[in-house]
């Protein structure tokens, strides 16, 4: 599973509040994050 998806999995089991939130933190690490890729995991979250 990649990273994209641990953050997805953990957002629908209650253990994050925000996708985004965790994908700018992982951005600001030195991750490298597309904004349209960002933009559809977030949605993808919200399913």
């Amino acid at each position: 599973m990649s990273t994209s998806g641990i953050v997805v999995l953990a957002k629908r089991k209650g253990l994050i509040a925000s996708v985004e939130d965790a994908f700018r933190q992982l951005q600001g690490a030195g991750l490298w994050l597309c904004e349209d890729l960002i933009v559809a995991l977030v949605a993808e979250s919200d399913r």
